[in-house]
């Protein structure tokens, strides 16, 4: 329903948005994963019903309906009174032949309990995924969503939405594990899925999924065609005011750079800033990031104007927020003390390079980190400069007094001479 596809959508984003904020926390671990042990150990029975007869599961009846329970309450109670032994995950998956053991069933005359709802079961099976995922307990939600599919396909069919959404998770999951090649089948069927569905807010989730896999495979024309798509169904469907938007615009943007197309990607820099500004505020931390990415672009076109107004920006932002004690501040400085050298500006590229070795020292950064040792050979560089120029301008001067005291001293003996 609804509120499967929100969680399918926030799962989506929080996993692989690198400016994503903090983890949602929903219960504590080991319950999580007592129901998931729980649920599959379900399925084990479900499995043993279709092996020797719904009888077992007292549904005698020819009417299956009314053997099946909807109520959510006796859905969970049928999963946890059984004190099930715990099972590994994968082999509930991929174990090809199951226990011979019945599930206990009292005297003739007690009344058997009734499975749980089938769809029910597949919606408890998604949810304790993705409860997993937002624990990054990734390997051990992959059987959550491969069994939601299975039972999801048996009761709806191949192409059914609720199918697509157990696709698109799994493949989120197996990319960020790094299984690229099963991530890039499971989110081909899911997009499949969706674009049948005509949800717009799911086609867009599995495509930008799609573009960040690519991108992760360094596949980046495919990745630039997938982003595309993606922010071209999200204008036409959700407008400029969403908030999603400029973080496509950035994906799309990066991948530009990758392609070596710079002009284009500072076009959707600037339209992603444009946005952010309008839906988030100028001084959103978000925001503030953009003028920093948009900074270092413009210096590496050659626009150094432009470039060092951005990352002015962005230090003031961060600065304001109190957060200057910041990784990219300090490489804002860095670029920025590198700017005034190359203008020979020589006091000014010390003032910002000292504040970026300051703020390198505050955050920790080791001091074989390539960004320090980078600075620290600038730094000393210039500092040889300086004490060059030094030398020579005192050695300059001394050379002119000596100059002229010789003068001084030919001129007295030419008049002594001359009387």
């Amino acid at each position: 329903g609804g509120e499967e596809a929100n969680m399918d959508e926030s799962a989506g984003v929080d996993i692989l948005n690198e400016e994503g904020g903090a983890k949602k926390s929903y219960v504590d671990n080991d319950a999580i994963k007592t129901i998931a042990k729980k649920i599959l150990s379900y399925q084990k029975r479900r499995a043993r019903r279709d092996k020797y007869g719904r009888d077992k599961y007292g549904a005698e009846s020819e009417n299956a309906e009314s053997t099946v329970v909807s109520d959510d309450s006796s859905m969970v109670s049928s999963m946890f009174d059984d004190d099930d032994e715990e099972e590994d995950f994968g082999e509930n998956e991929t174990r090809g032949t199951l226990a011979e053991e019945d599930v206990e069933v009292e005297e003739e005359d007690a009344t058997p309990v009734p499975p749980p709802a089938e769809a029910d079961f597949a919606t408890a099976l998604y949810c304790t995924g993705v409860f997993l995922v937002d624990h990054e307990e990734y390997e051990d939600s992959l059987p959550c969503f491969l069994a939601a599919q299975n039972v999801r396909r048996e009761i709806f069919g191949w192409d059914h939405p609720s199918v697509g959404d157990a696709l698109h998770m799994e493949g989120i999951v197996c990319a960020t594990t790094g299984d690229h090649d099963r991530a890039t089948l499971l989110l081909y069927d899911a997009l499949r899925i969706r674009k049948i569905e005509n949800n717009s807010l799911k086609v867009s989730a599995t495509l930008r999924a799609m573009g960040d896999l690519h991108v992760a495979k360094r596949e980046y024309l495919h990745a630039e065609l997938f982003y595309d798509e993606c922010l071209r169904d999200q204008k036409s469907n959700r407008g400029y005011n969403d908030k999603s938007l400029p973080d496509i615009m950035v994906d799309l943007a990066r991948v530009k750079i990758k392609l070596g197309e710079h002009t284009e990607a500072m076009k959707y820099f600037d339209e992603a800033l444009d946005v952010r500004t309008m839906t988030l505020g100028p001084e959103h931390p978000l925001t503030a990031s953009l003028h920093y990415e948009i900074g270092q672009l413009a210096f590496q076109v050659g626009d150094c104007e432009h470039g060092e107004r951005s990352l002015d920006n962005f230090i003031q932002l961060r600065k304001r927020k109190g957060q200057e004690n910041d990784f990219l501040v300090g490489n804002a400085f860095f670029t920025l003390g590198t700017l005034y050298a190359a203008k020979k500006q020589k006091d000014s590229a010390k003032f910002y390079w000292t504040e970026a070795l300051q703020i390198y020292h505050a955050i920790g950064l080791p001091d074989d980190h390539p960004c320090f040792v980078a600075l620290q050979k600038k730094i000393k560089k210039a500092a040889e400069q300086n004490d060059d120029k030094n030398r020579r301008n005192l050695f300059g001067r001394k050379k002119s007094i000596t100059a002229g005291s010789d003068m001084r001293s030919g001129s007295l003996h030419g008049s002594s001479s001359h009387g």
